[in-house]
């Protein structure tokens, strides 16, 4: 009979033991499929509060966020909430070439000390121009519209698919009395910034 005893004994504590395991990997499993569906809801949601803000104020706000980070300390970053309702290829010609021309803003023109908003190097003439022979315009606003609608007219006339295309920026239309290295050196860095909004 004792011997009996025991064995039940023996058999209680490994059922409970293996009791206890399958129910420590059940909690497991539980946790991970909470975290896994809390996680995909929280994507859904932020995927549709996106939609919906950028239904209502014409801003992209993925793509305003990513600018934000990318262009922290910068001038133009007062600027993104406008360059966020452009087309995107547009927000990417906007961020690539105001890196290369003044560095999103630190070496841009000025007009009697004070900022043009002008970080693309553009020139059209105006009654309030800036050092350098270039634009100078009232607000973030003004600049990003103005310089938006130039390079989406461009996009569209000359058919420009990549920052190479975009030459006509740096040179006009020919690159002939440019240095070449320099002229592969602005395809180069306009593209690092082109592609991180637009690919």
């Amino acid at each position: 009979m004792m011997k009996i005893k025991k064995k039940i004994k023996k058999i209680d504590k490994k059922m409970i033991i293996r009791a206890s395991a399958i129910s420590a990997m059940m909690g497991v499993y539980v946790y991970l499929g909470t975290v896994f569906v809390l996680q995909y809801s929280i994507k859904d949601i932020y995927e549709q509060f996106a939609y919906e803000q950028s239904m209502q104020t014409g801003i992209d706000p993925i793509l305003k966020k990513k600018m934000d980070v990318m262009v922290a300390g910068h001038p133009i970053e007062k600027m993104t909430r406008f360059i966020a309702k452009e087309d995107p290829q547009v927000a990417a010609f906007l961020v690539g070439i105001a890196k290369k021309e003044s560095n999103w803003g630190k070496y841009s023109p000025k007009l009697n000390g004070k900022d043009c908003y002008n970080y693309w190097g553009f020139r059209q003439q105006r009654e309030r121009m800036g050092s350098g022979g270039h634009t100078c315009f009232d607000s973030p606003k003004e600049a990003v519209e103005v310089v938006g609608k130039r390079i989406a007219a461009l996009i569209e006339k000359e058919q420009i698919n990549s920052p190479r295309d975009m030459l006509v920026w740096k040179c006009g239309y020919s690159c002939a009395d440019h240095d070449p290295s320099s002229v592969d050196k602005w395809v180069h860095d306009v593209s690092l910034y082109y592609q991180s909004i637009y690919h």
